[in-house]
């Protein structure tokens, strides 16, 4: 497990393009180009690392950029998104419908 959690810290701080090979083996994505097919729609991202018992936050908006913490979606991970409005999109090569229902916009799903 340290091994996998030392590789994944590797390929974090590389810009390497990675293969769907990696991408589904715990390889990790740059949260932005993760999530660029949402646009607009996307309001927030947050993680929970049950290790560290840690949150982390991402938002597009660039009034919070100094505030995010999440660099990089990991595969097999979960993460919440919150959206503006109903979407159906294709992330990490899966169709997603994210929706939301008045003021309930949190979409879970696993990268």
């Amino acid at each position: 497990m340290l091994a996998l959690a030392m590789l994944v810290s590797y390929l974090a701080c590389q810009d390497v393009p990675l293969s769907r090979h990696q991408l589904l083996n715990g390889a990790t994505v740059p949260v932005d180009t993760a999530l660029e097919q949402l646009d607009d729609n996307l309001v927030m991202v947050l993680h929970f690392n049950a290790d560290t018992q840690t949150w982390y936050l991402y938002s597009p908006d660039p009034i919070s950029d100094g505030a995010n913490t999440l660099t990089h979606m990991i595969a097999g991970q979960t993460y919440l998104l919150y959206v503006m409005s109903d979407q159906d999109v294709i992330l990490n090569n899966r169709v997603r419908f994210l929706n939301c229902l008045g003021v309930n916009c949190w979409n879970q799903i696993v990268w």
